[in-house]
């Protein structure tokens, strides 16, 4: 694992602790998007692997060339993006290679599409 990617998991990590200590909401800036970027930005900015873009909002919520919503605000169940790092299938799951989200993070995620992404 290289140091960028320990980092970016370590302050990933804090940040996690900081949303769910408290009763605030999910912040994109501050939890989300560390998080994306240590998982998911590699595949999911230009290089725009299966069509899907998670650093535009516009574009997240629209999903990728499934034709499924990746982000569906306030319902993480029929949101693509957490049914995908959710998977067991190696064939569906993501990332595909790589760190895993954690359960917590996974939790994290779902909380915010649930409070409206």
């Amino acid at each position: 694992m290289t140091h960028r990617v320990r980092l970016l998991s370590a302050t990933a990590l804090l940040l996690l602790g900081r949303a769910a200590c408290g009763g605030e909401p999910v912040s994109y800036y501050d939890s989300i998007k560390p998080l994306f970027a240590v998982h998911c930005y590699k595949c999911h900015t230009d290089a725009e692997k299966s069509g899907l873009r998670l650093d535009v909002e516009e574009r997240a919520r629209k999903g990728g060339e499934s034709g499924l919503h990746a982000i569906v605000p306030g319902d993480s169940k029929r949101s693509e993006l957490l049914q995908r790092i959710t998977s067991r299938d190696p064939d569906e799951r993501m990332p595909p290679k790589g760190l895993r989200l954690t359960d917590g993070e996974v939790a994290l995620i779902s909380r915010w599409i649930d409070e409206g992404a």
